[in-house]
């Protein structure tokens, strides 16, 4: 019975564990994609071979707590779901179209943006 009972204990203590390392994971991918979330003002971008900055407004990217976008660029807004996945920010225009981003974050308030094919690479100050 005792053998039993230290086996019991011994599963409980893994199943906390586990639970524990599940849940520290989950509340770090929450906190990576809180840091996303606001506006997002480009300053300085880099499109196939051409560089130039960006004044203020120009592009702008507003990601919500919700999961939402909006894309504002010379005068157009473009509209959709976002995710992120500690790496790849994922932009879901709707129709089956999904542009997706490396991200680096720089710090609180600065990030840069680079797209899987490597042809754009975008830096956003936080508003």
């Amino acid at each position: 019975m005792k053998r039993i009972w230290k086996v019991g204990k011994r599963l409980g203590a893994a199943a906390l564990v586990l639970t524990l390392l599940v849940c520290l994971a989950a509340c770090g991918q929450s906190g990576q994609e809180e840091k996303l979330v606001g506006t997002w003002d480009a300053y300085y971008g880099i499109i196939g071979e051409e560089s130039d900055g960006f004044d203020k407004g120009d592009m702008r990217l507003d990601l919500s707590n919700k999961g939402t976008f909006n894309l504002a660029s010379m005068g157009d807004v473009i509209s959709g779901d976002w995710s992120y996945d500690g790496k790849t920010l994922s932009l879901d225009y709707g129709g089956g179209y999904v542009f997706k981003m490396s991200v680096s974050l720089i710090s609180e308030t600065e990030m840069t943006t680079q797209a899987e094919d490597e042809d754009m690479l975008i830096s956003w100050r936080k508003r």
